[in-house]
C-alpha cells in the first residue's frame, strides 16, 4: 500500500485521536516526558460501549521499561477521552523515544534516540535513524496495479472520519539555548514530528501524486515536509547546546 495513504488509514482504523509527547531535558541529563492522548470520533464511541476501563497504567509502565535511560512512570491520569502519563528519566543519553502507548500500528516505528554531554554548555543530540529501504521497483509497480480507485475511495472515507487527528513529538530544554542546528525550533522547543493528518489529506487531494510511492524514502520525506504544518525530522543528528 502506498505509504502516505497507509499511514492515514491507520489513523482511521484506530479512531480519531490526538497524541502528543514532549520530552523536557535538563542540563544534568535528567528529563521528564509527558504523554497526552485524546480520543474522539469512532474510538471514543467504542470505548463508551465497553464496561472495562479504556485506559490503564500497564501499557505506560511497559513503555517506561522499553525506553531505557532509567525511565519510570511517575503518574498516570485516565480521563473519559484519553490519558496523561508523566515519566521521570535518569539519563536522557540512554533513551529511545517513540509515540505514546496506544498509538496505531506502524506509528510505533517512528522513534529517535539521544546522546548527551554534560557541561557548560550541555550538549543534547537527537539521533534520527534512516528510514527502511523502499521496495524494489517491480514490487512497487505490482502493488500499485488496481490501487488508483482504492486510493480515491480511501481519501473520501478518511476525510469524513479522520477529524482533527494529529501525532506530535517534541523536545524542550530547560535553560538558555546557545546554538542549535534544529530545523524546526522555537526557542528551546524542537519539533521532531508533527503530522496533522487533515492537512496531509488536503495536500493529497490537491496533488494526487503525493499518495503514490516515491522513488526513495528521502523523496517521500521531502514531499511530506513540503506540506504546510508537517514536520518530519530528516535522518541525522540534531544538536542543541544549552545552559
Amino acid at each position: 500500500m502506498r505509504p502516505v495513504l497507509a499511514a492515514c488509514l491507520l489513523l482511521v482504523l484506530s479512531g480519531c485521536f490526538q497524541s502528543s509527547s514532549v520530552l523536557t531535558v535538563r542540563s544534568d541529563g535528567t528529563a521528564t516526558l509527558r504523554d497526552e492522548v485524546t480520543l474522539s470520533g469512532m474510538a471514543l464511541m467504542a470505548i463508551g460501549q465497553s464496561d472495562d476501563p479504556a485506559f490503564n497504567a500497564s501499557e505506560s509502565e511497559a513503555r517506561a521499561a522499553a525506553m531505557g535511560g532509567g525511565a519510570r512512570l511517575r503518574s498516570f491520569e485516565a480521563r473519559e477521552d484519553g490519558y496523561t502519563a508523566i515519566y521521570d528519566i535518569d539519563d536522557v543519553g540512554g533513551l529511545t523515544l517513540g509515540p505514546p502507548a496506544g498509538s496505531p500500528g506502524e506509528a510505533e516505528e517512528l522513534s529517535v534516540s539521544f546522546d548527551f554531554d554534560a557541561g557548560d554548555p550541555a550538549v543534547l543530540r537527537i539521533l534520527v535513524p534512516k528510514p527502511a529501504p523502499s521496495k524494489s521497483t517491480s514490487s512497487a509497480e505490482s502493488e500499485e496495479n488496481g490501487e488508483d480507485e482504492m486510493g480515491a475511495q480511501m481519501l473520501g472515507m478518511m476525510r469524513s472520519m479522520i477529524g482533527d487527528a494529529r501525532l506530535t513529538m517534541a523536545v524542550e530544554v530547560e535553560g538558555e539555548v546557545i546554538d542549535s542546528n534544529a530545523a524546526a525550533r522555537d526557542g528551546g522547543h524542537v519539533t521532531i514530528l508533527d503530522l496533522p493528518f487533515m492537512a496531509i489529506l488536503d495536500a493529497m487531494e490537491e496533488n494526487p501524486a503525493l499518495a503514490e510511492s516515491a522513488s526513495s524514502p528521502a523523496s517521500r520525506m521531502a514531499e511530506m515536509n513540503a506540506i504546510e504544518g508537517v514536520v518530519i525530522s530528516t535522518p541525522g543528528t540534531t544538536r542543541i547546546r544549552f545552559r
